[in-house]
């Protein structure tokens, strides 16, 4: 009898001993699954955003080589050559009679005029005794 109760004993250890290493063993392969699961999921996300970004890239690419294809057609046309044939050659249609005016300049007012109007400002008089003055006639 003490020999079954130690054979039973022993069933019993290893049965416990290979219980605890299975599930360890599962957690193990649990945790690594859910490792490679978010690493699949992060290079899918990153991917996902470098191709948002390209995306968008190539269409700034397009629209600019739109209106580069635009100006390109516009500097072609006639009217852009007569333009500036006129404006940097200076040149002029047959039968076509060409007027300039000339704007003069507003005079500038002389050094004694503006030393004139900045001690006028800073003579020590306060404003509110120029304007009374002013109003009762005592400066013309």
């Amino acid at each position: 009898m003490n020999e079954e109760f130690l054979d039973q004993d022993k069933k019993e250890k290893s049965i416990f001993g290979k219980l605890q290493v299975v599930p360890i063993l599962v957690f193990f392969t649990l945790t690594y699954v859910a490792f490679l699961l978010y690493q699949a999921v992060s290079l899918n996300y990153q991917t996902n955003q470098k191709i948002a970004s390209l995306k968008k890239e190539i269409k700034e690419v397009e629209q600019d080589r739109e209106s580069l294809d635009a100006l390109i057609a516009y500097y072609q046309t006639p009217a852009f050559q007569e333009l500036e044939a006129r404006k940097k050659l200076g040149m002029k249609m047959p039968g076509e009679k060409v007027i300039t005016v000339e704007l003069t300049k507003t005079p500038v007012a002389s050094s004694e005029e503006q030393d004139q109007r900045e001690s006028d400002t800073t003579s020590g008089v306060p404003n509110y005794q120029k304007w009374l003055d002013f109003i009762c006639g005592k400066q013309g």
